[in-house]
């Protein structure tokens, strides 16, 4: 915690440890590589898993290039990392620990609930376990894969009722062919790398277009797969993605069972 000037009272304060398996891109390649990565392009990358998340429990989340969220409606993620007229409720600051290890420290600016720091939580935990942070996710080159070396608000469990509680206002639809966690399979086996190229083939959804990016993701450590995680947007496509998946005998994740694990 941290004392506010004047007696004013404390603000919350939490650190967490990360570990760089691969470093983290925020739009520099130039920069020096003692350099903490960009703020904002964190900020960015979390909020993406943010967004998918909420989608996944029923809550609202905009296309924020697109949904004019404000002051006096907005969904429950720009409550939390904020938009027109309605600032963010946390600010991050990112420091170079060592070589390979950065501190994200995360500031209450304003009043956060217990489920905004859960949720907060989540993200990271599921970003550190199962997805890639920072841009070129959708690049060969190895960005982005990260470890939890020591977390503060590893005392924000998941925990089911308090979410659905604090979401159940902001339950409505605003659009589809959006990523939702829902729609996700997560892959940690190194050992089918062989079958990538052939996914896009039989899943050719998955391949984007010139308008549509690319929707399945992985990067390399050692020359073996890590974090590969691909989504569909639909249930006809989800059907195809999970059957791909189980006629290869290739064990898969969905987010139901990485919350339960979350949870304890």
């Amino acid at each position: 915690m941290i004392s506010l000037p004047g007696g004013e009272g404390e603000i919350k304060e939490y650190k967490v440890i990360i570990k760089e398996i691969k470093p983290i891109f925020t739009g520099d390649a130039n920069k020096d590589p003692t350099d903490p990565p960009r703020e904002t392009g964190v900020i960015g990358s979390i909020r993406w898993w943010y967004e998918a998340l909420i989608r996944s429990l029923g809550g609202s989340a905009c296309d924020p290039t697109k949904t004019k969220c404000n002051q006096e409606a907005h969904c429950v993620v720009c409550e939390l990392f904020g938009c027109t007229g309605w600032s963010r409720k946390f600010r991050l600051i990112i420091e170079r620990k060592k070589e390979n290890k950065l501190i994200f420290r995360f500031i209450e600016l304003r009043p956060m609930e217990e489920a905004e720091w859960i949720l907060l939580n989540s993200i990271l935990r599921i970003i550190a376990g199962y997805g890639i942070i920072g841009g070129k996710m959708t690049e060969r080159e190895n960005y982005g894969l990260i470890e939890i070396d020591s977390n503060e608000m590893s005392d924000f469990k998941y925990d089911k009722s308090k979410i659905e509680k604090y979401i159940e206002h902001t339950k409505r639809n605003m659009g589809k062919r959006h990523p939702d966690l829902n729609n996700f399979i997560f892959i940690d086996d190194s050992t089918f790398k062989e079958d990538i190229e052939n996914i896009k083939n039989v899943c050719d959804f998955l391949k984007g277009s010139e308008y549509r990016s690319k929707r399945y993701f992985y990067k390399e450590d050692n020359n073996k797969i890590k974090h590969f995680f691909a989504y569909a947007e639909d249930e006809f496509e989800w059907e195809q993605l999970k059957n791909y998946f189980k006629k290869k005998n290739i064990e898969f994740l969905v987010i139901k069972e990485i919350l339960e694990e979350l949870s304890i």
